[in-house]
């Protein structure tokens, strides 16, 4: 009975131990490429999520008492980035240093994210430049999964 508790106790321990070895590699991979494309394949993420509040229409912040109110999630960056535009694309230019990004998501994702607010968190998605008055960064991340 007692070989069959150390058993299990070394094959807990194992899968702990494991869990953050991939834990770690995963954030030295993103931690030492910062570079990235917009538009690119899906990109990990990972920084501590936060929520902000920014004012909208009609006068985005010119008439306080009037303008909607908008609360946007963000992720503070482990580290600053660099995101560049591809040859081709006439939309996006290079953005240098970027410490936050602000999350765009589905409903369902903004639901499971409430729980890490305040927390660490990683993120699979793609990057892209904002584009209108509701974009408050100037690189979003558009988040396709949450991964812890």
């Amino acid at each position: 009975m007692k070989k069959k508790l150390f058993l299990i106790l070394i094959i807990i321990l194992l899968a702990i131990s494991l869990s953050v070895i991939i834990k770690e590699k995963r954030l030295q991979v993103n931690d030492s490429h910062r570079e990235f494309f917009f538009g690119s394949n899906d990109y990990v993420l990972g920084g501590i999520l936060i929520s902000r509040m920014y004012y909208g229409p009609p006068g985005y912040g010119e008439d306080p008492e009037n303008d909607t109110k908008e609360y946007i999630y963000i992720l503070q960056l482990n580290q600053p980035i660099n995101v560049k535009a591809m040859k081709e694309d006439d939309f996006n230019v290079d953005v240098s240093n970027i410490c936050e990004v602000q999350l765009v998501m589905t409903e369902e994702n903004i639901n499971i994210l409430k729980e890490y607010k305040y927390k660490y968190i990683e993120l699979e998605g793609s990057l892209f430049s904002a584009f209108s008055g509701h974009h408050h960064t100037d690189v979003l991340f558009h988040v396709n999964k949450i991964l812890q």
